[in-house]
């Protein structure tokens, strides 16, 4: 595919949400029964660490930029798991390959995040969830630098979500299953959450160059309509 074609959708992409770094709400899915299922059942292995952790000293002030314990980290991990169970759900729709068992890979979510490896940062719990989710969807293989991760501001519900014709939902669903799966997840970071390209590349792990020619590969695929979709839904 030309390079030239790519730098050109690349320009003139429309102007992604900025509600990762500031107060604006973002869409919710209307489905709370089935989100508050999934969210008992992937995150019931965690509950023993939420409570174990509700016993320690509250923080000083000021040591939110330090790095937490392993148990602090877990309860806050799982926390906003809960908080974005909705918008998790809606990455793994857009990213996974057919056939995906979104329960499945909840499940194996939940359990990274009540035990992980490296403890994250205060602010830095959702972009670690993206990144986890999207190792396990195959988008990248890349471990990132929890150094790295940007800090990301929790998206906030609004009382009603964009309402999009199903039709268009099944065209944007062939469009982004046309597209490899680390293609999917730089425009479903991009477009759908609303991350820069500096903060999608640190998600993922990848360079900044890395990143940008895999989203104008993903950009040439896609015409308007798909896009519009991802930043209505």
């Amino acid at each position: 595919m030309p390079k030239s074609r790519s730098r050109s959708r690349l320009d003139s992409a429309p102007e992604p949400r900025r509600n990762s770094t500031s107060d604006s709400p973002a869409d919710q899915p209307s489905d709370d029964g089935v989100a508050e299922a999934r969210l008992g059942d992937a995150l019931a292995s965690a509950a023993p660490v939420r409570k174990r952790v509700s016993r320690q000293r509250a923080p000083k002030a000021g040591a939110s930029t330090l790095p937490l314990s392993r148990e602090a980290s877990a309860a806050s991990l799982v926390t906003v798991m809960g908080d974005q169970l909705a918008p998790l759900c809606h990455v793994i729709e857009r990213v996974a390959d057919v056939g995906t068992d979104v329960d499945a890979v909840l499940g194996h979510l939940a359990a990274l995040a009540s035990r992980p490896k490296r403890p994250a940062r205060k602010g830095q719990e959702r972009a670690w969830l993206l990144s986890a989710l999207l190792r396990l969807l195959g988008a990248s293989e890349a471990e990132p630098d929890p150094r790295r991760l940007p800090m990301l501001r929790k998206l906030r519900p609004t009382p009603r979500r964009i309402e999009i014709r199903p039709d268009r939902l099944i065209r944007l669903h062939e469009a982004l299953q046309g597209i490899t799966p680390p293609e999917r997840a730089t425009v479903v970071l991009v477009v759908q959450e609303g991350l820069s390209l500096e903060q999608a590349s640190r998600v993922l792990g990848h360079s900044r160059q890395e990143f940008a020619e895999a989203y104008g590969e993903a950009l040439d695929a896609l015409d308007d309509e798909h896009l519009e979709t991802l930043m209505g839904h």
